[in-house]
């Protein structure tokens, strides 16, 4: 069984990719979302308080920590697979 997991997405309209990418990673009680592009790249949402991820964390600086530790642990996972999305890091 995972403890934690990391999944990549590229959006697109139909068959037409529109040039924004993400990777999220997802613990037991955290998941943490990086896009390529946008306005709010990030969000950090605490699955136990708030299953339905309303509440961005990302930009409080009281889950500062937990933010850095999620940065890390996906930018550990892009070098260890050869992702490139970790220079959008």
């Amino acid at each position: 069984m995972r403890d934690t997991l990391v999944i990549e997405t590229d959006f697109a309209d139909n068959d037409v990719l529109l040039g924004i990418s993400g990777r999220a990673v997802i613990t037991k009680n955290l998941k943490y979302i990086v896009y390529s592009k946008g306005q709010i790249r990030e969000q950090l949402f605490d699955l136990q308080k708030d299953p339905g991820e309303m509440d961005n964390l990302a930009v409080k600086p009281k889950y500062k920590k937990q933010l850095q530790q999620m940065r890390q642990y996906l930018g550990t996972w892009c070098r260890k697979n050869g992702d490139s999305f970790e220079k959008l890091l």
